[in-house]
């Protein structure tokens, strides 16, 4: 089948499940987040927070889990956070679960 510009028109890729159209939703929705500025302004802000406390060295310092640990929580929460407000029922053990599926 051709296209009104003479190119062809593959029917079968446009055509997605469910499934296949609330990843790409979520997907969608986390490339938003990530591009805005409120999560570069997070990210930086909590890199100035902690920035002093790290050192150019072999050893780690035991505060460095602590820190690790604030910046996954802060992070998967404000994702979690403005995943549901934009996709609706949305569910991160599932997207989690879609994910490993998904992984190539």
């Amino acid at each position: 089948m051709e296209d009104d510009y003479g190119g062809e028109i593959d029917i079968e890729a446009g055509w997605q499940d469910d499934e296949q159209m609330r990843f790409d939703t979520v997907v969608g929705a986390l490339q938003e987040i990530l591009a805005d500025e409120q999560f570069d302004s997070m990210q930086r802000g909590f890199c100035l927070k902690y920035c002093m406390e790290f050192e150019a060295t072999e050893e780690n310092k035991l505060s460095y889990m602590q820190i690790f640990k604030e910046y996954q929580e802060t992070i998967e929460a404000h994702l979690v956070k403005s995943l549901t407000e934009m996709v609706p029922d949305f569910n991160m053990e599932e997207f989690s679960s879609e994910l490993e599926k998904r992984k190539e």
